[in-house]
């Protein structure tokens, strides 16, 4: 199912490990069930209002623990491998996390409001992750295959 369009998995995204890349399409489809939520428009009604900001947070919340569990699968791989990028790629899952965490609790106590930007932050952070760090440690993992 394609969410806006967001959902479709895109070549440059794919990874040759299968695990990773399941989390990967995963976490996509999350971000665009996301993005999808956040930017339909609701009734006025304060009940419907309050329906869509808990399915935000719900969202949001479970992108959270399902990128925490998927980034600890990497840095098992990574350490396994003994992967020389580890350190870098392993502060760019903490960032995540941390900003990440940051929205959700902001977003839950009423400090922030659903916007375009929230629903697209995530989107873009795993976009961008995926087409860079996880492609590196791609290429390192199947270079030493070789």
């Amino acid at each position: 199912m394609s969410f806006l369009g967001f959902a479709r998995k895109k070549p440059a995204l794919d990874l040759s490990y299968s695990v990773i890349n399941e989390d990967h399409t995963h976490l996509i489809q999350l971000a665009a069930e996301l993005r999808c939520t956040a930017l339909k428009g609701v009734g006025d009604t304060p009940t419907a209002q309050a329906e869509k900001q808990a399915q935000v947070e719900d969202l949001v919340y479970r992108l959270i623990a399902d990128s925490i569990e998927h980034f600890s699968r990497e840095e098992v791989l990574m350490q396994a491998y003994n992967y020389p990028g580890y350190r870098l790629h392993r502060q760019e899952h903490e960032q995540l996390s941390r900003k990440a965490t940051a929205y959700y609790n902001d977003l839950t106590e009423g400090r922030i409001a659903i916007t375009e930007d929230l629903a697209n932050f995530y989107r873009r952070w795993l976009h961008d992750h995926i087409r860079s760090h996880d492609k590196d440690l791609e290429r390192f993992l199947f270079g030493r295959r070789s």
